[in-house]
């Protein structure tokens, strides 16, 4: 995928996200790992760069940016793309392609049942993914949406599946 810098304003609150998600999922049904950055923290808390760790998600949640063609920082990558802060790059962002992001599913496992993009306009990526993954469903946002609607939709929707 691409990298590019992230100004401080496209940052996104990660950190409110996550405590509203460890708030709303009885402890004994959540294991939070953040991966903020791609692809680095992805693959290492899936335990797919050869670590000790091996996590076999039900849901894989990804709260991130979603992509367009009409978006600032597209900078040339497929619409339907997510915008992640990037790798070793300190303060930069990655664009992983779309069959990039597959890939990263596929290391979870049968048990994988549902991957939750909570990025705005992120429909055209999940169609994509789902397409790939038959039997994986997915939970998206086809419009877009605010970082604060975002995490408040998260937060009910981990209270009602727990």
């Amino acid at each position: 995928g691409a990298a590019l810098p992230l100004p401080p304003h496209a940052q996104l609150e990660l950190m409110r996200e996550i405590a509203g998600l460890v708030e709303a999922v009885p402890p004994g049904q959540r294991e939070v790992v953040p991966a903020a950055r791609w692809p680095d923290d992805v693959y290492s808390a899936l335990g797919a760069d050869g670590s000790e760790r091996r996590l076999r998600p039900r849901i894989f949640h990804v709260s991130a940016h979603g992509v367009t063609r009409d978006a600032w920082w597209h900078a040339g990558a497929p619409s339907g793309s997510l915008l992640f802060n990037g790798g070793s790059k300190a303060g930069g962002a990655a664009l992983p392609g779309r069959d990039e992001v597959v890939d990263a599913l596929k290391t979870c496992g049968d048990g994988l049942e549902l991957v939750f993009f909570n990025a705005c306009k992120s429909l055209e990526l999940a169609r994509y993914v789902v397409r790939q993954l038959p039997g994986l469903r997915a939970v998206c946002w086809k419009g877009r949406v605010h970082d604060g609607a975002a995490r408040a939709f998260a937060k009910a929707f981990y209270a009602h599946v727990g």
